[in-house]
C-alpha cells in the first residue's frame, strides 16, 4: 500500500491485493511503486 501521510492519519492512494495472508516481502512491495510513476491519462 502506498499512502499519503498526514499529521494524525494516513490516506491510502494505491494498493495491491496479495494472493496470500500475511506480510509482503520486498519484491512485492517494490512491485507497487512503478504504476504510480507512470503519467496518468487525461480525461
Amino acid at each position: 500500500m502506498i499512502s499519503v501521510a498526514g499529521k494524525k492519519s494516513n490516506l491510502p492512494i494505491y494498493w495491491k491485493n496479495l494472493s496470500h495472508k500475511g506480510a509482503s516481502n520486498l519484491s512485492q512491495q517494490k512491485a507497487v511503486i512503478p504504476p504510480l510513476l507512470k503519467p496518468s491519462k487525461k480525461i
